[in-house]
């Protein structure tokens, strides 16, 4: 593993380990459901919702290692209801977000192919200019810096959130 793929992919594992910790206790019933005060849903984000759109993102990814996706595809749908942008919507009746293994599954599945993807890219490559547009390319001007942005950064910004959503379901901290 080159010197730039040595110090991002060793962080996307820590971030995989800390999803897992995070789903402990996580029943599938409650995986798409907001917190309520008082009875009333509270603008926040459920574990479907960071999970799903947090595995829409290795797809994406696959395309700057100029490698095809391959496990990493989205199912039908999940970018659509996953997107940046969407609204996180609570979801008692299980008719707006696929299951709870279905989106776990994804995540795993798709950030362990880009990972591996990860290992054998080139400094090179990883230093070439980040061909997003506008704000994302402005932040994070290279491949590599994408990459440790998202494998690390955005994946524990969404992290965080779920962890804030089981203290508030009374699940406890993980760590």
């Amino acid at each position: 593993m080159q010197p730039i793929a040595r110090t991002i992919v060793p962080c996307g594992h820590v971030t995989l380990g800390y999803a897992e910790l995070l789903l402990k206790d996580i029943k599938p019933d409650r995986f798409a459901r907001m917190v309520r005060i008082d009875g009333k849903p509270i603008n926040s984000i459920h574990p479907a919702f960071a999970f799903g759109h947090l595995s829409i993102y290795p797809e994406k990814l696959m395309g700057m290692l100029d490698r095809e996706p391959g496990d990493a595809k989205s199912p039908e749908g999940f970018a659509e209801v996953f997107a940046a942008g969407q609204d996180c919507k609570d979801d008692p009746e299980g008719t707006i977000y696929p299951p709870m293994q279905n989106v776990v599954d994804h995540f795993f599945k798709g950030h362990r192919v880009l990972l591996a993807a990860l290992e054998e890219a080139s400094d090179d490559l990883l230093l070439q200019e980040n061909p997003m547009e506008g704000d994302m390319k402005t932040r994070f001007p290279t491949k590599g810096t994408m990459f440790a942005f998202t494998l690390s950064a955005h994946t524990m910004m969404h992290l965080g959130q779920v962890s804030f959503w089981r203290r508030c379901m009374g699940l406890g901290p993980v760590m």
